[in-house]
């Protein structure tokens, strides 16, 4: 079912139509649209996923929270009520609430708590930060709730969440945060995160009142760091990560000893995102971007003391696993007998654990649940004839899916990343996909077993007509010529050799390229298909003829003259200014009241 807003909540106005407009889409009439499956998560977002019950999982994408069943792999969806999406999300400790921090372009956002599961709004917080959420956490009790805000306030705001009330707040700090957690020990203390800085905060009882009181960590003469994760010792000691895969023990607000592993090397090998304390076996986890989850004793990391004549010491860890190959550990749940590991190189696997307490690096089964994109969408193609979607991402793959079942068909990764893709028939069997490095390759769909067309890619032609980024393609309104444009201000047109369609060719004859002015930001085909007509990063648009087959002597270079036929400088109307007011309060301005007079007029 859909989240229900229920009578007499209290929005108010705007707040109150947007909610109503975003529950009436979530609970669309039969024929209209909706979402049907949702088949790429955010997998390179920091925290976006948490148990809420077993073997349901929450995470975040796009505009809407996806509640997975990680066994059935079915969806259920909360939508985005402010309309600029979600920033932050935070589960109950009862797993009977689910509060969602948001975004919102045109006001400030709202942070909306959910029962569950009957995904009812029961609370709504307001005025918390100016634009967006990034962080949302509640306390061991779950009465209390703590929010920091993104740019450009980065306020941390404590709520009495049942009340739908703002207890304390105070700027986290002048850059981005990424976490906020309340201690689990001591009563009034919570630690923040975010880029080159940690910060341990306490509710203090001062002259005017209860204050929240912040001490920076200082870093000292170890290098600088972003701190994406952290974890509080019993004692009020903290542990926290670090971009360079060494760890650092924290007491008081100083670093007292840096963490690697035998030898001097780094506990992993890359930035480490995942740090928990596991009670049960009293082990410290750590995963990283090396793929790698390592076990540390707790009491070797909690007594640890820094060398002689230096500022770190080594310990060896207890036991690892290497998740999978290519695999980014972003976040890890530990759920009874199994991991549950969010892949920043896209994915979602799951991890068995060994019966008995066995070591997992000989005893643990890791399995992909999921395989998506890992970061932005840059193409995507739906085929009106076999209901397969074929996606290029900026991870350098290309995905074919099959919409029915949303099942992923194949899979092709590429060096490099993927900048934009067109299709090159309307039944998007044929696909043209521009990369970083220039190339431009040519992928087709081929025929699955049942002569659908619905099975695998595989790649038929490839050139680098840039010495850039391709930024746009275009295909012809005939289907026989295919022009590129790219960061290095050049347009290359290209046809199938001997004529034809290149859908059915499927490879590229260079035919001529020619320069524009400036780089080029998008391209179209005008209707009798003899220009292109290209958008530069300056605000003008280039009418660009395209050669016939054999026009230009090729002999020696591809570079075509005389071939810009036109260019457009893009001119926008200045705004209005604004009405200057004099001294008695009155505005001066012209015959509208809408410009000053004079010099400097305002």
């Amino acid at each position: 079912p859909p989240p229900v807003v229920p009578p007499g909540l209290g929005f108010g106005g705007e707040a109150e139509a947007a909610a109503a407009a975003a529950m009436a889409a979530a609970a669309a009439p039969a024929g209209s649209l909706s979402v049907s499956s949702v088949l790429s998560l955010n997998s390179n977002r920091r925290h976006n996923i948490a148990y809420v019950e077993d073997d349901v999982v929450v995470t975040s994408a796009g505009s809407k929270l996806v509640l997975l069943n990680v066994s059935t792999m079915a969806q259920r969806y909360v939508p985005s009520l402010d309309g600029g999406g979600i920033g932050a999300f935070a589960v109950h400790p009862g797993r009977k609430f689910l509060a969602v921090a948001e975004k919102c372009r045109h006001r400030a956002p709202n942070v909306y708590v959910y029962a569950y599961p009957s995904l009812e709004l029961v609370k709504v917080m307001r005025d918390g930060t100016e634009r967006a959420y990034s962080a949302l956490a509640f306390n061991e009790k779950g009465d209390k709730l703590a929010s920091v805000g993104g740019s450009p306030d980065y306020l941390l705001t404590l709520w009495d969440w049942q009340q739908e009330a703002i207890v304390l707040r105070s700027k986290a700090f002048s850059q981005d945060v990424y976490t906020v957690k309340f201690s689990p020990f001591f009563e009034g203390m919570l630690t923040t995160s975010g880029t080159g800085h940690i910060r341990f905060w306490k509710m203090a009882e001062t002259f005017t009142g209860l204050k929240l009181q912040g001490a920076l960590g200082k870093f000292g003469a170890v290098e600088l760091s972003d701190v994406e994760a952290f974890v509080e010792m019993p004692d009020g000691k903290v542990l926290s990560s670090t971009e360079t895969g060494e760890m650092i023990l924290w007491d008081g607000g100083l670093i007292k000893v840096l963490l690697r592993r035998t030898g001097g090397k780094p506990c992993h090998d890359g930035a480490i995102n995942v740090m928990h304390h596991d009670k049960s076996t009293n082990c410290i986890v750590s995963g990283g971007d090396d793929g790698f989850v390592r076990l540390w004793s707790f009491s070797s990391v909690n007594d640890a003391e820094a060398d002689e004549d230096a500022h770190h010491t080594c310990i060896t860890p207890l036991d690892e696993l290497h998740v999978g190959p290519g695999v980014k550990v972003r976040s890890l749940l530990w759920e009874r007998r199994h991991w549950l590991v969010q892949d920043g190189s896209g994915g979602l696997w799951r991890v068995g654990l060994p019966d008995g307490g066995g070591s997992i690096s000989r005893g643990a089964s890791p399995a992909r649940l999921l395989a998506h994109h890992a970061g932005g969408i840059v193409g995507l193609a739906a085929s009106p004839t076999c209901g397969s979607v074929v996606t290029a991402g900026a991870d350098g793959t290309v995905r074919v899916y099959d919409a029915a079942t949303a099942a992923l068909v194949s899979s092709m990764a590429f060096a490099g990343e993927a900048t934009c893709m067109a299709t090159l028939s309307a039944a998007a069997a044929a696909l043209a996909v521009g990369f970083a490095d220039g190339v431009v390759r040519l992928v087709r769909r081929c025929s699955g077993g049942d002569g659908g067309g619905n099975g695998s890619a595989v790649l038929t032609a490839a050139a680098k007509p840039h010495k850039g980024r391709v930024t746009c393609l275009a295909v012809s309104p005939d289907g026989t010529q295919l022009a590129t444009a790219g960061a290095d201000g050049t347009v290359f047109f290209f046809a199938a050799p001997g004529g034809g369609a290149l859908a059915d060719s499927g490879q590229l004859a260079p035919l001529a390229w020619a320069a524009v002015p400036s780089a080029a930001t998008c391209i179209a085909w005008t209707c009798d298909g003899a220009c292109v007509v290209v958008g530069t990063s300056v605000s003008a648009l280039h009418e660009v003829r395209c050669p016939a087959p054999g026009e230009v002597d090729t002999s020696r270079t591809f570079q075509a003259h005389g071939l810009l036929a036109r260019s457009l400088p893009l001119v926008l109307p200045k705004p209005p200014k604004a009405p200057r007011k004099k001294a008695g309060g009155e505005a001066h301005g012209g015959e509208d009241g809408c410009q000053g007079g004079g010099e400097g007029g305002g």
